[in-house]
């Protein structure tokens, strides 16, 4: 979970590419999240890939990513889904 908070740290100061290795990171250790964090982290932190990716100018993959988001935040609680736009 410290890792998600570090990546939007690191978004925040425009840091796009120490944090989407951070974010590939911890997607790589779902486990992780999943013992340590809210679930809602997974998605959520796809998201976050995807707007690093399309800062670093790799649109597919972003793209690519926004889909893999939305897939899975579709079925997402109501209350959580009102978080994010």
């Amino acid at each position: 979970m410290t890792s998600y908070y570090l990546a939007s740290s690191q978004m925040s100061a425009s840091k796009w590419a120490e944090a989407a290795a951070t974010i590939d990171e911890l997607l790589r250790s779902k486990g992780k999240i999943l013992m340590d964090g809210p679930v809602s982290l997974i998605p959520l932190s796809q998201l976050d890939l995807a707007i690093c990716s399309q800062r670093l100018g790799d649109v597919t993959r972003a793209e690519e990513l926004l889909q893999a988001f939305n897939t899975l935040w579709k079925d997402a609680d109501p209350e959580l889904r009102g978080q994010v736009k």
